[in-house]
């Protein structure tokens, strides 16, 4: 339970109370049950407003708004600094150098911005189909992401950093535990079209951490967190589109 302490505090500005455990990486394991817990909750907020005032634009946007509120927006933060970073043609030392960088450039506002404003759109577009429910599943296997690119990739930074403690220990065990939570997770209340939902994802995963490996020689935080993010676009839009041509692949 400590693992699942720590996967708590890291993911969420909640003060959880309890012992964190010793190793960050088994909060590993636990990311994508947190993420469901996040996404559950922020589903139910929204439904319910959504309920009150009839208006599923101002539902979505507070969906939007209070994911940022109760991760403590960082991986927004973690997406910024990694898009500032692409946009150099430097070393993959440089590029580090970038991405540590505190401040905010145009490439890194203009790709928050578009962030929020697609992930808007998306969840407004699941809730007029019905189908808002599967914004936990874009929460789960968001976190499913980055456990896999922590236990697959190594940390990117000599120096050491905020997210080396979550890679340098981190097993295969800890990955396969958090992808059978999420297979259970995605699999048990969405039936085929939450497993569908699961392999879109993970592939996508693991060619993004090809990626980050090549570009910036493994992970960090910031990578992390821009996984998580744009994991979590992927998965929202991967939903609108099979809720779409495949609405039977769902269970209700």
């Amino acid at each position: 339970m400590r693992g699942l302490i720590s996967a708590l505090r890291t993911l969420t500005i909640l003060p959880i109370p309890g012992e964190e455990s010793h190793k960050l990486s088994e909060a590993l394991r636990w990311f994508p049950l947190v993420g469901a817990t996040i996404g559950f909750f922020l589903y139910l907020l929204s439904t319910g407003f959504i309920r009150l005032t009839d208006s599923r634009a101002v539902g979505a946007a507070l969906f939007v708004g209070f994911s940022a509120l109760i991760t403590g927006g960082i991986h927004l933060d973690g997406l910024a600094d990694f898009s500032d970073a692409l946009q150099t043609t430097a070393t993959q030392k440089r590029r580090l150098e970038i991405m540590k960088d505190s401040r905010i450039g145009a490439f890194a506002a203009v790709a928050v911005a578009l962030n929020l404003l697609i992930k808007w759109a998306l969840i407004f577009a699941l809730f007029n189909h019905g189908a808002g429910r599967l914004t936990v599943v874009a929460f789960t296997n968001s976190r499913l992401s980055m456990t896999y690119s922590a236990t697959f990739l190594n940390y990117a930074r000599n120096e050491g950093g905020t997210g080396e403690g979550f890679v340098k220990d981190a097993s295969v065990t800890d990955f396969l535990m958090a992808l059978a939570v999420t297979l259970a997770l995605d699999g048990i209340p969405f039936a085929a079209g939450g497993v569908c939902l699961l392999l879109i994802s993970m592939a996508f995963t693991i060619g993004f951490a090809a990626f980050c490996k090549e570009f910036f020689g493994g992970v960090t935080g910031d990578i992390l967190g821009a996984t998580n993010e744009i994991v979590e676009l992927i998965t929202l839009l991967s939903a609108l589109m099979l809720i779409t041509i495949l609405p039977w692949s769902f269970k209700w």
